[in-house]
């Protein structure tokens, strides 16, 4: 490598920095002899806050750790073709503090096996690590934001990768040609996946879209030809020109209601398939839109989509967590109920809502045995609560009359009740305690007070109030 050209090439870039940022200075290591070319970053060189390594020399032949200061400052950037088309370097250790690698940054280290990035890194840039074909493995920090555009393009050795929690935009062709890769895991705070990002990513066998996205642009996944299924969630609006074009080893794709367009040749070349999964009453307006994107639907089979429906436990533990139920269908069965001490299961409801004397404003699904009692008929995923109950003893306290414990539901009023009555006394309602006035559970006329939504399980008992008559 010439390293004249690279310093050439970053102090390029370094115009893109602030105007106050308008110097390099050298540094030589002598345990190493490795002589580092470094920049300022954030002001003036009297208040400077870090460094920016721009070069090394001479260009590393093995595993490198960069220094953590560089001119009396940490070091806070790799810069912009810092290590460009260094063929000979084999991993690379960063320093925490680094919260960014350049654009073209490792660029063609071709001989790149590992590299460690430390949790400080919110940015990886344009063509970062593009071209590193012998990079087998990297592990990307919770604390990273943003993907550049073509950051791990024609990275041939990558098998897998896990996208964290917290990165928000995959950059156009930022996995391009890793014919590699596997499989991509990518959480649902991904909100935009840009223009080829996975084009030629022909090992890649499933995918699944986050749940944030709402575009899948054009030829994000073009020619992968090992890709059998596709699963795009409820946010997408729009299917991008090409976007599945040359998936040959496709088979099945699901098309949510959500999608209104699908653009043109977007499954170009997927002759294997055979299977659209939509939602109930949609298999009409997708087919239509697949053949106006130039798709030939014969031999295709438009599927009612299965919903997932999830269990909410309500602090209930074990059991199913989900069923996959088919619209117009019995909730699937056999299934295991949750537990939870001290309280008894009624089932799985759509909500928990009752009026102001215990009926519920909700639909049953399943019943406490975990047997189906209604068929699905929501067109959508959706979510089921469990409801737990219990048994309140009413202490009518020298009381007579009316009735003796009532079934609660959790975190929902006690329902109306008939109250008691005590000769010479005035009835006060009932109360978690009588003697302090805690917790008020009933008013006087047996309706349960909107404040008071019970939470205690066991062999809870709530106590009438009496005043005495002047």
């Amino acid at each position: 490598m010439k390293h004249a050209n690279i310093i050439k090439s970053t102090f390029a870039a370094v115009a893109l920095l602030p105007a106050a940022v308008s110097w390099a200075d050298t540094w030589k290591d002598l345990d190493t002899g490795y002589t580092w070319t470094y920049t300022a970053s954030g002001g003036a060189a009297s208040v400077y806050k870090g460094s920016w390594v721009a070069a090394v020399s001479p260009e590393p032949t093995a595993a490198l750790t960069i220094p953590s200061r560089l001119g009396g400052k940490t070091v806070t950037c790799i810069g912009p073709s810092a290590f460009y088309y260094c063929s000979g370097l084999t991993s690379v250790t960063m320093p925490n503090g680094v919260s960014s690698i350049g654009a073209s940054a490792f660029s063609g280290c071709s001989g790149l096996v590992s590299v460690k990035i430390p949790g400080s890194v919110t940015s990886i840039g344009e063509w970062a690590f593009s071209g590193c074909s012998g990079l087998t493995g990297v592990t990307i920090p919770n604390g990273v934001r943003s993907i550049g555009a073509a950051a791990f393009s024609g990275c041939i050795g990558l098998a897998s990768m896990t996208i964290p929690n917290g990165v928000t935009s995959i950059g156009s062709a930022a996995f391009y040609g890793c014919s590699g890769l596997a499989s991509v895991a990518m959480p649902n705070s991904v909100k935009s996946i840009g223009t080829s990002a996975f084009s030629s990513c022909s090992g890649l066998t499933s995918v699944t879209v986050p749940d944030g996205v709402t575009s899948i642009e054009g030829s994000v996944f073009m020619d992968c030809i090992g890709l059998v299924s596709a699963t795009i969630p409820n946010s997408v609006t729009r299917i991008g020109n090409s976007a599945f074009s040359g998936c040959s080893g496709l088979t099945s794709v699901s098309i949510p209601r959500s999608v209104k367009s699908i653009g043109d040749f977007a499954f170009y070349g997927c002759g294997s398939l055979t299977s659209v999964y939509v939602s109930i009453g949609d298999a009409d307006r997708v087919k239509r839109l697949m053949e106006n994107s130039g798709f030939d639907t014969t031999g295709v089979s438009f599927v009612c989509l299965p919903y997932k429906v999830t269990f909410g436990k309500n602090s209930g533990t074990g059991g199913d967590n989900y069923v996959t139920a088919t619209y117009g269908s019995a909730m699937p069965t056999p299934r295991t109920a949750p537990t939870r001490t001290g309280w008894a299961f009624g089932g799985y409801w759509d909500t928990l809502a009752q009026d102001e004397n215990g009926n519920p404003k909700g639909k049953q699904y399943y019943d406490a045995n975990m047997k189906s009692v209604r068929a699905w008929d929501k067109k959508g995923e959706s979510t089921l609560w469990a409801k737990w109950t219990v048994r309140v003893t009413l202490g009518k306290n020298g009381g007579t009359g009316g009735d003796s414990y009532v079934t609660v539901t959790y975190n929902q009023p006690f329902p109306k009740r008939t109250m008691p009555t005590k000769s010479g006394y005035t009835f006060g309602g009932y109360w978690i305690s009588s003697s302090s006035k805690t917790g008020q559970c009933y008013e006087a006329d047996g309706t349960g007070t909107s404040t008071m939504k019970w939470t205690t399980g066991g062999t809870p008992a709530i106590w009438a109030l009496w005043t005495a008559n002047p």
